[in-house]
């Protein structure tokens, strides 16, 4: 399939996570010992494989009739993570959560969207600060609005 002049379509999948702040991890929390970190990793980790779980499902449902659709997993992929906080007055370094972004990355290997979260896999993820229009509920510290951009080869 090819769009305008834009190029291929490419299939997009869009992942919302609502992060509570005991889970976040930054750069900034060296200090912080090695059974701290294993707990939130591995909260972020199961959250991202449930919701990853979630996407796939659905949009296996949604492809059942198009035979074009993505087959997982994808192959090649572009992932943008959009971080919205939710004091979002203060000046903030999105790469600052860098191991935030890697714990959710390992998660969404883990269901499957992708072989391995290698560089002859994966590109990014790309951090960036969201729109501050953006709605972050009341009991999330920051959410992570993931966009995976199936980057293959089309013939």
């Amino acid at each position: 399939m090819t769009g305008d002049l834009a190029g291929p379509v490419r299939t997009q999948l869009r992942l919302v996570l609502h992060l509570p702040l005991g889970w976040v991890l930054t750069s900034n929390q060296r200090h912080r010992s090695w059974h701290a970190r294993h707990g939130r990793t591995a909260n972020l980790r199961a959250l991202a494989r449930a919701k990853g779980m979630s996407a796939v499902a659905t949009h296996r449902a949604m492809s059942r009739h198009d035979p074009a659709g993505p087959v997982f997993p994808l192959a090649s992929v572009h992932v943008l993570i959009e971080w919205r906080w939710r004091d979002h007055g203060r000046r903030r370094d999105p790469l600052n959560w860098a191991p935030t972004a890697k714990a959710l990355i390992d998660g969404l290997t883990d269901v499957g969207l992708w072989p391995d979260d290698s560089a002859r896999h994966l590109t990014g993820p790309d951090l960036r600060a969201a729109d501050p229009s953006t709605p972050t509920p009341a009991d999330a510290h920051m959410t992570a609005y993931i966009t995976i951009t199936d980057t293959r080869e089309t013939p």
